[in-house]
């Protein structure tokens, strides 16, 4: 009998138990229905208390403390690639040096092989006009973004984007730049792969075109293999080891182009093609190596993650890491460009490792600036792709909601409670199998894409002409403009502001007639070829 009543209150307890965990899920979703429910009006409301009870003490030049904006951090984790694969621990916080070393990674990627070509289409004097230019370009627009987060209290471009347009559209919008930004630069990554697999392997085996072991798609294949267990990692922290290694073979990339610059000017002198002044300056092509630069630069979408990872964050500190930072991409830029065109000249390449041999540049120096960046690419493809796919998979399901099945808790056993464990453990094994046909199927596209379109002028003009001009100019000149015109609606603005905000506006209509330009050369490039 004492049995049977232990049992029986194990029972209610144990009823008690799944009642107590049932109420408190419908507690919450009846909270996430009513929120949903009023999500425009609780975000007017609250930037109209804004403009009303702040407005002496907010303004375009007077700063939010970071503690102070509203907690976008679930959506930051997305994008927050460079912050974390540095090693850095989310309850860390970073200094100014390590800051830096960050911005640096975030802007140095593909795009360094292609300055080269660019030096030889503009010459070295306004290669070095333009860049310097588009540094300035990057800090400005980067000193936009923070004066968007000052204005409407946000710390994502996402919800900088909703807080200037009231509109959930605009965060599918941004969702799918950032999505074409770095599925493009998956592609261009993979292209960079096959062609540092190829020039290697033809070296090694002094094999001929057409030898089946030489072949792109054997090689990039090869190269899809290695990457897939690292693609379908769910937490970016098991890679923070591959954004160290990237760093030391791209630094072994430049050390490799300062040697084989230094031996070649001895004994061959610079090549045909390498002159201060443009050598064979064609319009439409020049401005078809525009969206190269463009590209180059692109790294905004990680501002905020940078900033909030910061010590004691402030906007005075945050610009400081900002400039340290693209300082020292600037030199890596103009190191690269210069020396890369002074060897090559006139056969310098969109892809610059597709105008490396062996000859001119020595056996080993051949073999290390390949291997160097093939295994930079190798680490940071997963890490781009980490970011795209998390966008990719947040964007095609949307915003679900949560539906509650009736249970009759009086007549609930122990086999009900054990099915529905059964049926929870079903559900989550068929996610689990879907995020991995997700991320595999992404990648495989990805692979067959840099197969047969190895083309990496395309790859950088389609994507820094959209979506890095988009991220790093469109986005930040049209969020201030229009949180200028919301916040100062009440109130009139200095000389200051008001040039600001004319600044803005152009640089606006810069950056779209800037993109419309850039697509129209290539296309003209390629009818013209």
């Amino acid at each position: 009998m004492r049995r049977v009543e232990i049992e029986q209150l194990r029972k209610e307890r144990r009823c008690g138990l799944l009642i107590k965990i049932y109420m408190q899920k419908l507690e919450q979703i009846i909270i996430y229905q009513f929120m949903e429910q009023h999500f425009d009006q609780y975000h007017e409301e609250q930037q109209g208390d804004i403009i009303d009870d702040d407005v002496n003490k907010t303004g375009l030049n007077k700063e939010v403390p970071y503690e102070e904006l509203s907690g976008d951090e679930a959506m930051e984790q997305s994008f927050s690639v460079n912050s974390q694969y540095m090693g850095m621990n989310r309850k860390a916080k970073t200094n100014l040096l390590m800051s830096s070393m960050i911005v640096t990674k975030s802007i140095l990627g593909v795009g360094i092989l292609g300055l080269p070509y660019v030096t030889y289409n503009f010459g070295v004097l306004f290669t070095l006009i333009l860049i310097i230019a588009f540094y300035w370009q990057t800090q400005y627009c980067t000193n936009m973004f923070l004066q968007c987060k000052n204005l409407s209290r946000r710390s994502n471009i996402s919800t900088i984007g909703f807080a200037a347009f009231k509109s959930k559209g605009i965060i599918v919008f941004i969702n799918l730049i950032i999505i074409i930004n770095n599925f493009g630069l998956c592609f261009a990554e993979m292209i960079i792969q096959g062609t540092a697999a190829q020039n290697c392997v033809k070296s090694l085996f002094n094999a001929y075109d057409g030898e089946w072991y030489t072949e792109r798609q054997f090689l990039s294949s090869i190269s899809a293999l290695i990457m897939i267990p690292m693609m379908v990692i769910k937490k970016i922290e098991k890679l923070k080891f591959a954004g160290v290694t990237a760093i030391f073979a791209m630094s072994l990339f430049c050390i490799t182009l300062i040697t084989s610059f230094i031996s070649t000017i001895q004994n061959e002198g610079f090549a045909l093609g390498f002159a201060l002044l443009p050598y064979d300056f064609t319009f439409i092509k020049a401005f078809g190596a525009f969206p190269t630069l463009l590209l180059a630069y692109n790294w905004e979408f990680n501002l905020f993650p940078v900033a909030k990872g910061m010590d004691k964050p402030n906007d005075k500190k945050v610009m400081k890491a900002c400039s340290f930072g693209m300082i020292i991409a600037t030199c890596f830029y103009l190191l690269v460009g210069i020396m890369g065109c002074a060897i090559y000249g006139k056969d310098s390449e969109t892809n610059f490792l597709a105008s490396v041999n062996k000859e001119k540049m020595g056996i080993i120096q051949f073999y290390l600036l390949n291997g160097s960046f093939y295994v930079s690419t190798v680490l940071t493809t997963p890490l781009v792709f980490f970011g795209a796919r998390n966008n990719f998979l947040q964007l095609i399901k949307g915003e679900k909601k949560n539906k509650v099945k009736g249970v009759n808790f009086d007549s609930l056993d122990e086999k009900e409670i054990a099915l529905l464990k059964k049926n929870k453990k079903k559900r989550q094994q068929s996610n689990k199998y879907m995020y991995y046909i997700w991320s595999i199927g992404l990648f495989v596209i990805i692979t067959i894409g840099s197969i047969y379109i190895h083309s990496l002028e395309i790859a950088f003009n389609f994507v820094g002409s959209v979506s890095s001009n988009s991220i790093g100019c469109v986005l930040p000149s049209l969020f201030l403009f229009m949180l200028m015109k919301q916040n100062y609606q009440n109130k009139s603005m200095t000389k200051m502001e008001s040039l600001q905000e004319s600044l803005a506006k152009l640089f606006f209509v810069y950056s779209v007639i800037m993109s419309f330009v850039c697509l129209t050369s290539e296309i003209l490039t390629t009818i013209y070829q």
